[in-house]
Order: C-alpha cells, then structure tokens, then sequence
C-alpha cells in the first residue's frame, strides 16, 4: 500500500500520513473524487489513468475569480473521457459577501452559466462555497439570508438545479435542517465549528479529505461521496442556451453597475446591483452614476454653496473637534460656485465609508432628473426608492427622507449620517486610516449636474469605464456571441477599482471596509480567454 502511495507529493506528518493511508485503504486504494483550482483540460487522460472519476470545479460571479473557473472546451474535454463534473461557485471569505441579494446574484450568475456557457443539465447540483469558520450567530445572520436568496432563484428559474454546500459541519447541519440545501460537502478543516458532530451523523454528501495534494502536475483536494450515493454530478452535457438579444444586453448592463459599484462594501454592492435588476423587470432603467467618493470629493460638493465665512468656521470646528485631517481636507480643496447638492461634509456622508450610491434615471438614453416625472405611466425614481426599501434589498432610500429628499441616494445604514453613530474625532481617524496622510489623492470623479444631484461628469472614471466597456463590445462583434459577464469565450477579466474595497478575510474583520489602493483609481483589462 506504502508503494501505491509513494507517487502521490503529500506534505503530510507521519500522523496524518498514517490517518490518510488508512482511508485510502477503506476506500479500496481509490480517490475517485478530487476538486482543484486549476483547470484539467491537457491532464484529463491522466487524471482517467489516476483512477479518477470525478472532477469538481468553479464557478464564480467575480471577475477577480475568473481565473479559476471552468469553461465549456474544459467541460467538453472531461465528458469526453468519461470523467463526471461536479461544480461549486465560490466568490469569497468575507462574511460582507454574504446576504440576501448577493444569494440571489450568485444563484442567478451561476443558473446562466451553467447553461449558457457549459451545458450543465438539469437535475444536477450548483454547490455554494462557504470557505471559512463561521459562528452561529453569523450563519443565522449571514449565511441563512444567502441561502434564501440562493432558494428563490433556484424557484423562479424553474428549480433547474439543486442546491450544495461546501463549509463547515455547523454550517451544513444548518443549512441541511433548514431545507435550504439537499447536498453538503464537508470541508477537510477539522478544527471548524461541528466538524466532527457533521462527519459522523453520515448526513454529508461530500467528504474532502485532508490533506490537499499534487496529481497530474496540478493541486487537487480527494473527496469522497457518502456510500456511492447521488451527490449532484453530471456525466453529460446539454446543447448551450443561447441568450435572447435583449438578455445578452442586460448582462453588458450587469457588468457596467458592477464596474460602477466596484469598491463599495461588498454587501451594499450587491443589493445595490439587485436593487437596480428588480428596477429594470418594471421597466425603470437606473444607472449607478456614484458609488465610493473620497473626502476631497465631499469637501467640493459641500463647498460650492458656502461662503467663505461658512468655510472657515467648519474648518475651525472641525479642528476643535479634534479633526486635523478633514479639516484640512476642506481647508485645502478648491471648489467653483456650484449648486446646492449636500449638508455632510467631508467624511460625513456614508458615500466616503462606501455605503451609499448615487443613481439617475435613464430615459430614452438620457438621464432624468425630475424626481416626479413620469415615463411610460411610471414615476421611475419612486419605484427606485420603494423597491430600495423592500425587504429583500434593505436600503435606505433618500427620496423617503422627510427633508432634504435625495431621489438618487441610497444608502446601508438608516442612520443619516456617521456622525449619528461616531464621534467627529472617530469619523477623523477612520477618514484618515482609509485615505491615508496625502490631501491630494483620489481624482474628482463626481460633478454637480444641472439638476443638483452629483453624477460622474464625462471624463469622470466611471464614465470611462463605461466608454471603454461600450468599446470593447463593439470591436467583439455582438453580446450574443461575447459575454464578458460570464466568460466563456472574449474578454478574460475587466476590473475597476476605486477607494474603498469591502471586507477582510475573517469573520472578526467583515464588516470594516478597507481601502483596496490608496487614493488611486484603474481600470483593468486582461487578456482573451483562448480557451
């Protein structure tokens, strides 16, 4: 047995080794199961001779996640030597990525790409990824509304795939007692919340085994599946479902919010991005014109409608507040005379902690502004607002504001401002830890418009986003045939970042925005996938 497993590079204790020696001896000298990262399309032959049956792979609605998801030549190459697929979609480790609407956003990516990009049949499963320990109240908080989210799309595509788990022993028996999942794959980190409890009640569908190893020059995890039962793989493909013009142009539209959004909190950007899908199913086409907006930024727009008089007592009460960064934010950024557009000053307005978007109507191609006209029967920015505020989404929209109504505002926090929940010598130190000691960084990206609400000007960043976005589908032929929402064939990654990138890497850290680059803002665009 010792010399069946010496061509296996196992980084392993003489324990463990001896732990693993003895499940691969239970499981009669096979683990016919593995999940890697990396694609297998020139390593399927081998993989077959390795007495693999199974390979699992990605899916993963981030651009930031393309590089290890699976695509339709690698799914082809698989069926073709008789090797089964089994996929999961996994967008992350933040506890900020999960909620309501990203389950939703994450289910409906997932449903499109399985069967416009790879040929998934139905009946299979679509595994979600929760890669990290997780607490009780956090699953109840977190998880389960994902999960929710993740059902009622499932429900309306028709229930076209069921729905997995990969996490922790708690995190499965959770989701498993709750209905919200027939599959659960068990993660191999054994020091996880119910570890143990979960593996020996036998109720998992997947087993991944520790450790994670080499095989065919890729990293792979062995897995193993709970008495030869079902556990969601398919063993074939189906004919490509090609999208409708009109979806292939949501999805471009999908994929411009989400550059426009890039650098919020995670969690407000995917409400944010469902707030204006459920907008445009009722014939109102919101476009996100402002998301993150530096200090520098405030300080103009607050500035443009005060007197010089005004000025300078703010900037002294700021200082005696024990606020020395914002106060020389706004002491030194120049501002034109310019409409009224805001009360907060710099820091003080929820768009600097990357919790608030700003968004306009469009019409006929162009932006309205008038909050009570009314399109197509419609009063567009109260269905925007009322919609913000359901249930599902959570948002608290400006134009329900009782003064001051801000039709294109929402936000995340009811609270009206940070200096309803912090101190001004608080708001000063977050400020400051986000954008750093320069005054000068971050471009101005956002101008007042002639209807008083602050908008990306035309050479605003996320209007050149927008611009080279509009390009690149032009010089690809038609949305149809490119789908760069989705990645199977044209533009490999397209990455916006500006200010503010939600989330740490643990629980402990989720919900503290950090700043991704300081006072810098980039567009990315990376290869073609070949593939």
């Amino acid at each position: 047995m010792v010399a069946e497993l010496e061509g296996l590079d196992l980084d392993i204790s003489e324990y463990e080794y001896d732990e693993f020696v003895i499940e691969y001896q239970r499981l009669g000298g096979k683990f016919p199961i593995i999940d890697a990262s990396s694609k297998t399309t020139n390593i399927t032959k081998c993989l077959k001779k390795e007495g693999i049956n199974t390979v699992i792979r990605y899916y993963c609605r981030a651009s930031q996640g393309s590089w290890k998801i699976i695509r339709e030549p690698e799914a082809t190459k698989l069926i073709a030597e008789k090797l089964s697929i089994a996929v999961v979609h996994e967008i992350g480790t933040s506890l900020s990525l999960f909620s309501y609407a990203s389950g939703k956003l994450d289910a409906d990516y997932s449903i499109k790409y399985g069967r416009e990009a790879i040929g998934q049949p139905s009946g299979s499963a679509i595994y979600f990824a929760i890669d990290f320990d997780v607490s009780e109240s956090s699953i109840k908080q977190r998880i389960v509304p994902y999960f929710q989210g993740i059902r009622d799309s499932m429900a309306a595509a028709g229930s076209i795939y069921k729905i997995g788990v990969y996490g922790s022993g708690l995190t499965c028996s959770t989701l498993l007692k709750k209905g919200l999942v027939e599959f659960t794959w068990l993660a191999q980190s054994t020091g996880w919340s119910g570890y143990g409890a979960f593996k020996d009640s036998n109720l998992w569908s997947l087993l991944q085994k520790y450790p994670s190893t080499n095989l065919c020059r890729i990293g792979v995890d062995y897995n193993e599946a709970q008495g030869g039962k079902d556990f969601g793989a398919f063993s074939s493909l189906v004919a490509l479902v090609k999208p409708t013009a009109a979806a292939a142009d949501e999805e471009w539209e999908i994929l411009l919010a989400a550059g426009a959004l890039q650098g919020l909190d995670p969690d407000m950007e995917a409400r944010t991005l469902l707030l204006i899908q459920e907008c445009a199913k009722q014939g109102v086409k919101m476009v996100a014109s402002g998301g993150v907006r530096t200090p520098q930024v405030q300080a103009k727009l607050w500035k443009q409608s005060r007197s010089a008089t005004q000025i300078k007592a703010a900037v002294s009460s700021l200082r005696a507040q024990g606020a020395p960064f914002l106060a020389d934010v706004l002491e030194q950024t120049s501002a034109p005379k310019g409409q009224h557009v805001t009360n907060a000053l710099p820091g003080m307005s929820w768009h600097q902690w990357g919790e608030a978007v700003d968004c306009y109507w469009e019409v006929n191609g162009k932006p309205e502004w008038d909050p009570d006209a009314v399109h197509g029967g419609v009063k567009g920015y109260h269905v925007y607002a009322d919609l913000a505020e359901t249930k599902q989404i959570g948002l608290n929209a400006g134009g329900h504001w009782s003064s001051f109504k801000d039709w294109p505002h929402v936000q995340f926090r009811k609270a009206a401002g940070p200096k309803s929940l912090y101190t001004v010598k608080e708001i000063d130190k977050r400020m400051k830890d986000l954008y750093g000691e320069r005054l000068d960084v971050g471009p101005d990206l956002f101008e007042p418009h002639e209807g008083g609400y602050a908008q990306a000007d035309e050479t605003g960043f996320v209007e050149a986003f927008r611009n080279v976005i509009t390009d690149l589908r032009e010089a690809s032929g038609t949305a149809v045939s490119n789908k760069p929402y989705l990645f199977p064939d044209g533009i490999y990654k397209v990455e916006l970042t500006l200010g503010i990138g939600g989330g740490a890497s643990s629980e402990e850290g989720a919900n503290n925005p950090s700043l991704a680059i300081p006072g810098s803002a980039k567009i990315m665009i990376s290869g073609i996938n070949k593939e």
